[in-house]
């Protein structure tokens, strides 16, 4: 069940049409000519009296899949068809479907349905997030993308058989709380020396002024290692932070600068997008690997 508000444009110049509310009593409500709500149906509730000065009523939704498309189950937006039948979808499935309804096979596409677009724009919805903090609202066809970038997006702990997990700020506050003795402090814009042992394939790592939880993943393979950074994070944090990583042996050296991976939820195994590759000949005969990185935050970006 779904609660949102609907509200109006508040155009006070715009004539009105509408009919005054009368305040009825309650035994009026047993009246036999009065057409009972089945239950099934969405109850419409009015809010006090200020909010109804603006125009904005309480609606409760029992079933919300109603403005998501029928077809591919995503939250409808603007445009959206219907068919002569009143089947509607959205423009992305009516092409899909080379405009043809997927419900009674009548052409589709064509026809927009205005009174489901006017519900969606006016339509204001909590983040699914609430109850982790998010206050936000926006219009329906708006939330999944905010959800995908909203920072109070539950990401887990990534130390091993831990299994808590809540907004960003909640899990490095844990992190540093239950599981300080298994990273490595550091801040940022500081070079940080690391030495990985043979079968090292991680180092957890923990920023000491906004308490950041970042991972050094490593995997062994027969040409040598593969190392990239990790920050453990919601996707709002993508491209939040860049990285220095330099593998050294006497005189020689080889260096990786890149976009730190972001992760809400990370597990050990290979690194999956861009990582230094370190040559066996970069390796002790004991198998320690000896790396410097730096990691930096991007100015350019809202960082969290």
């Amino acid at each position: 069940m779904a609660r949102f508000s609907i509200e109006d444009d508040g155009d006070e110049a715009r004539p009105s049409n509408k009919r005054p509310r009368l305040n009825r009593p309650v035994a009026a409500a047993s009246n036999s000519r009065d057409r009972p709500t089945p239950s099934a149906a969405a109850p419409l509730e009015s809010t006090d009296e200020s909010d109804s000065s603006c125009g904005s009523i309480s609606v409760t939704l029992t079933d919300p899949d109603v403005l998501d498309c029928p077809i591919c189950y995503v939250s409808l937006c603007s445009p959206v068809y219907q068919c002569e039948n009143g089947h509607i979808a959205c423009a992305s499935c009516c092409t899909t479907m080379k405009n043809k309804c997927a419900s009674c096979s009548w052409p589709i596409g064509y026809n927009r349905c205005r009174a489901i677009e006017k519900v969606l724009e006016s339509v204001r919805v909590a983040c699914r997030n609430l109850p982790r903090g998010c206050l936000q609202k926006f219009s329906y066809s708006k939330k999944l993308g905010h959800e995908k970038i909203c920072n109070y997006t539950a990401i887990s702990c990534p130390h091993t058989g831990c299994d808590f997990a809540s907004f960003s700020q909640s899990v490095y506050s844990h992190f540093a709380l239950k599981h300080s003795q298994s990273s490595k402090l550091f801040c940022f814009n500081e070079v940080i020396s690391l030495s990985l042992d043979k079968d090292q394939k991680h180092v957890f790592l923990q920023e000491k002024n906004m308490s950041t939880v970042f991972i050094l993943n490593r995997t062994v393979e027969p040409m040598g290692s593969f190392v990239n950074v990790v920050c453990v994070a919601p996707a709002a944090a993508k491209k939040a932070y860049l990285f220095d990583l330099t593998a050294t042996v006497g005189e020689s050296s080889i260096k990786l600068k890149s976009v730190v991976d972001v992760m809400p939820k990370w597990m050990a195994g290979p690194p999956s997008k861009l990582y230094l590759i370190v040559p066996k000949a970069f390796i002790s005969i004991s198998g320690v690997v000896k790396l410097e990185l730096h990691i930096f935050r991007n100015e350019h970006h809202n960082i969290l």
